[in-house]
């Protein structure tokens, strides 16, 4: 019975990395460890859940067992840095609209392929379902998991490389305006603040 389960998915700034980075911290466990994990890979696709949609951001993939080889019989913690590239960043921005007192949700989707060592006969046997409720007839092929992070430790991760930057938070109907002209114009909402106050000099 394929017992591979993904635990709650925590995540944190990550102040180590060449780029702005977060970390996600995983928990993988064999629920049926009489059946141990051998081989395999457990992949996941990274979104940005925002004003009601899913934006990918990335997939990665970790190989399984994650415990140095030795075949996945219990539970164990995985850290898995995930970067933030400029562009997402940027991205990120246009899509939070405007930069308040609210979190951040990454959404995981896991799926996986891997084989266990089934208890009783010692054959090997491969599926690519995680452990699901009991009885299961229909063990899940992906599972869903969230994780929020605080903006303002984004907005420290990001300003802690780049350090020109400045958060300023404003209404939405300003941010509308702002990022009207900018379209129009062709502008940086950046550039259209920097017009507006040379404009009233």
């Amino acid at each position: 019975m394929p017992g591979l389960n993904i635990g709650v998915v925590t995540v944190e700034p990550d102040y180590e990395a060449l780029v702005p980075a977060v970390r996600f911290k995983i928990q993988v466990r064999n629920e049926t460890p009489g059946e141990p994990i051998v081989h395999g890979h457990l992949e996941y696709d990274v979104y940005l859940a925002a004003g009601g949609r899913d934006m990918w951001l990335g997939r990665f993939v970790l190989s399984l067992p994650v415990s140095e080889g030795a075949p996945l019989t219990r539970d164990i913690e995985v850290s898995v840095r995930f970067p933030l590239t400029i562009d997402i960043n940027n991205a990120m921005v246009e899509h939070l609209k405007v930069l308040e007192g609210e979190d951040i949700t990454f959404k995981l989707i896991f799926s996986a392929s891997y084989q266990w060592l089934e208890s009783g006969t010692g054959r090997l046997r491969s599926t690519s379902s995680f452990f699901g409720p009991t009885p299961s007839p229909t063990p899940p092929t992906a599972v869903t998991k969230i994780a929020t992070l605080p903006i303002d430790k984004w907005k420290r991760l990001l300003s802690t490389y780049y350090r020109n930057l400045t958060w300023v938070a404003v209404s939405r109907e300003t941010y509308s305006l702002l990022k009207e002209r900018a379209d129009r114009e062709g502008l940086t909402i950046d550039e259209v603040i920097r017009r507006v106050l040379a404009e009233r000099r």
